[in-house]
């Protein structure tokens, strides 16, 4: 190959530097095209509040993960139900709480349901009312004057 003929052909360096630059100028505005589109939902409308309140949620998680049998959130086995158990020491005691159905992708679907169990223990909330997706359910209770929370992420 003689040197005109080299000099001859269309592609060079310069062209492969060039076409790299266009791949990542082009990578980078579809990231950010792709992230102004995203839809941000607060995550609470009195978060300054909550963050002064922290330390006692800190509490409360830690007061639930030393239980002897911790409180458990799942699915039934037909996806119909949301099921959360408490232990059987505290089935026919007292409790006072709340079960907090909690959607990150649109708040307007957020659900605050009282703790109501049943003799064993248990409180059954359907899903079939609740579009599929992530969920958060976060469980707080009021037990032997202690105050307990725990959570789970659950897809429908």
């Amino acid at each position: 190959m003689t040197d005109q003929e080299q000099k001859s052909s269309g592609f060079n360096w310069g062209n492969g530097l060039t076409v790299v630059i266009v791949l990542f100028v082009c990578a980078t505005l579809s990231i950010v095209g792709f992230l102004i589109t995203l839809d941000y939902e607060m995550v609470t409308e009195n978060h300054y509040e909550e963050a002064v309140n922290y330390q006692e949620h800190i509490d409360q998680v830690e007061q639930a993960q030393n239980m002897e049998n911790p409180v458990t959130i799942a699915l039934s086995e037909d996806n119909k139900n949301i099921e959360v158990t408490f232990p059987s020491s505290l089935a026919n005691k007292p409790l006072n709480g709340t079960i907090k159905l909690y959607r990150p992708s649109d708040s307007s679907l957020d659900k605050t349901v009282a703790l109501n169990l049943d003799e064993k223990g248990v409180q059954q909330l359907a899903t079939t009312n609740l579009p599929d997706g992530k969920w958060l359910i976060k469980v707080s209770w009021n037990a032997a004057e202690k105050d307990f929370f725990t959570e789970k992420t659950i897809f429908i």
